[in-house]
């Protein structure tokens, strides 16, 4: 609005001038013609000094809940800069990219951090950028435009609910000394052999490594994983079909999520599998706290894989629970 009256008056000034003939006014006229390119060229002195980037490298968030985005704003000029706009892009993976504009009204000679509120509606990867700033002069007349190629990646994470899932457990008739679990030190073990050490008092017999003692002049005695009756395994089922949406994949994020929760909150010690494009091994993820969960689904993110149906698996009592997403 501003600009438009400036030119009005330029006109105005100009229509004055000459249909009066009056010099001053054709003087003033040409010194307001003179304002735009000298204001043009002090907007670009100032823009040259002026630079943004992002407080944080990664941003981690809640989905439907408001967080922050820090942004830092350095002058090294020796003018002050009365207004800074600064065009802000978010791009989920399987969204339209959205733009936000932010209009600082003061930057002073040093630098400073504005913090701005987000609400990332669904779970997922969003790539934050800075496209550009505009910075405009001290009468907001006229601007001068930046590139800032600036980006951060911000994982959004659905909120910490359990969902039941219940473990089953041994039944008392199954429980008795002619089961095959391994006890060491009055410990069940489990058979998965984890190191060995050389022979202490109370290491049972049948647990002597016979050939590798037989080749020394010590005993060697098999240790083996601690056994855990609440082992839950997690199966992601890879999908044929892709998600379409940012709806879907919050859905089959938030259901994975849930159940692990779920798991959590009765001591299970939970362990996700899936199987990543191109790789011949699959990945294998322990959950044991709230940011581990957080890591396991950060690092489904990343792969963009594609699942249809989480698979609840008790490896020790051979029950298996499905769980369909779509």
């Amino acid at each position: 609005m501003k600009k438009i009256l400036f030119f009005l008056l330029i006109v105005l000034t100009w229509y004055l001038a000459g249909m009066y003939r009056f010099f001053p006014l054709l003087l003033l006229c040409m010194i307001e013609l003179l304002v735009i390119p000298a204001g043009l060229i002090f907007c670009h002195i100032l823009a040259s000094h002026i630079s943004c980037s992002f407080a944080a490298e990664k941003l981690w968030l809640e989905s439907g809940n408001p967080g922050t985005l820090e942004i830092d704003i350095k002058n090294s000029g020796r003018l002050p800069v009365t207004h800074i706009a600064i065009y802000i892009s978010f791009k989920y993976a399987f969204d339209k990219k959205r733009t936000k504009r932010i209009l600082i009204t003061s930057v002073g000679k040093d630098s400073q951090r504005e913090t701005l509120e987000i609400n990332a509606p669904y779970a997922g990867l969003i790539n934050i950028s800075i496209r550009r700033i505009r910075v405009y002069d001290w009468f907001s007349l006229f601007s001068a435009r930046k590139k800032t190629p600036q980006t951060i990646e911000a994982a959004i994470f659905p909120p910490e609910q359990a969902m039941e899932a219940d473990l089953p457990s041994h039944p008392d008739n199954q429980l008795d000394s002619g089961d095959n679990t391994l006890v060491s030190n009055g410990i069940e073990m489990s058979h998965e052999l984890r190191d060995i050490h050389e022979y202490r008092p109370g290491d049972m017999a049948r647990h002597i490594h016979w050939n590798l003692s037989a080749r020394s002049d010590k005993t060697w005695v098999k240790e083996y994983e601690a056994y855990n009756e609440d082992t839950a395994e997690i199966f992601l089922d890879p999908s044929e079909e892709p998600f379409v949406s940012a709806e879907d994949f919050e859905s089959f994020i938030t259901s994975l999520s849930d159940t692990i929760f779920g798991l959590l909150q009765q001591s299970a010690r939970v362990i996700v599998h899936w199987q990543e494009p191109g790789k011949n091994e699959p990945v294998e993820m322990q959950a044991d706290s709230a940011e581990k969960c957080r890591e396991i689904l950060y690092k489904l993110y990343q792969t963009q894989h594609f699942h249809s149906k989480i698979r609840i698996w008790n490896r020790n009592y051979e029950e298996e629970t499905y769980i369909h997403t779509n």
